[in-house]
């Protein structure tokens, strides 16, 4: 017997440690920046907080789904048990492809907790490399794999390209996280399908080493990867576009492009932008107000630059 609750709220943002363990109930996890503060478990409630965003060095923190796949097979499932039955509430925010899989994970845990399923595994390796990395893992585009990834997490693409994920309605998350964990399942039993990547992108503005583009493909950002890009901002406008969704960045830590001191800059400027070392965003909820020229500005004025060889 299990109880495993899904709670989707997309327009909840900034709850701390603290607040949820006293607000939210025993049996409760919290996934992938709901809880904007790195793992935290109360094994007195149990709750717990899985996170590979905020306050973590992020290279050397596996991805939400990753932690989590680890965390079922080296016994999570003994803290979360009510009366001999697995009992859990998830409570999330996004319905990205870390989310997707973090859930479908917890959701079938049963499938996630045994070691020996190849094509899971294998999944959750790649989604792990891919999403530590902001998708800047070098992985061939046409990679098998990859195409089955792109076809597995397409719901979400979709929407995001499409605007659905702007109005930050929970039935929409839903039903993404929903697809995905169906489209999930069918690629675990051999069922799964491939797409091809669309990897357009243009480039609209930077400075020293840097680029900020616009992704005119789902995937644009790989793209610009392969060419050479370890440094980037990707902009996106929200609805009518007097907001933006950002994620700014870096391939690695080895890369001269000051993410702490881009973070504190924009947070002086309107606040409630967060993540590690390596990559950083404005609030997911409100997006931010910085329009794309002023954020390269702002960018340029923290002095990034390329090493002299």
């Amino acid at each position: 017997m299990s109880n495993v609750e899904l709670v989707v709220h997309p327009n909840v943002s900034g709850v701390t440690w603290g607040n949820f363990r006293r607000g939210f109930g025993p049996y409760s996890v919290a996934l992938d920046g709901y809880v904007t503060e790195p793992f935290r478990f109360d094994p007195t409630l149990p709750a717990v907080n899985v996170n590979h965003h905020d306050g973590v060095d992020r290279l050397s923190t596996r991805s939400t789904s990753g932690q989590v796949a680890l965390y079922l097979r080296v016994g999570m499932l003994a803290a979360f048990q009510k009366s001999g039955a697995i009992k859990m509430r998830i409570y999330v925010n996004d319905c990205d492809e870390d989310v997707c899989l973090s859930v479908f994970l917890l959701q079938n845990y049963q499938l996630t907790r045994g070691v020996m399923n190849p094509i899971l595994n294998r999944l959750v390796n790649a989604e792990d490399l891919l999403d530590a990395t902001a998708g800047a893992y070098p992985f061939p585009g046409d990679l098998a794999l990859v195409e089955e990834m792109t076809w597995i997490f397409e719901p979400y693409r979709i929407a995001r390209r499409t605007g659905q994920l702007v109005e930050r309605d929970s039935a929409v998350f839903r039903g993404i996280i929903d697809a995905v964990g169906e489209r999930i399942a069918r690629h675990v039993l051999g069922r799964g399908e491939k797409r091809t990547l669309d990897l357009r992108y243009e480039v609209i503005g930077g400075g020293p080493g840097w680029k900020m583009i616009h992704e005119i493909g789902d995937h644009g950002r790989i793209a610009a990867f392969a060419e050479g890009v370890q440094a980037y901002a990707v902009a996106k406008p929200n609805g009518e576009g007097k907001r933006f969704s950002y994620t700014i960045g870096r391939t690695s830590t080895f890369v001269p492009f000051d993410i702490p001191a881009i973070c504190a800059e924009l947070n002086a400027v309107e606040g409630k932008w967060g993540g590690g070392n390596l990559v950083i965003g404005p609030d997911r909820v409100l997006g931010s107000g910085i329009k794309p020229t002023n954020l390269e500005r702002i960018i340029n004025q923290c002095g990034p630059q390329v090493r002299a060889g």
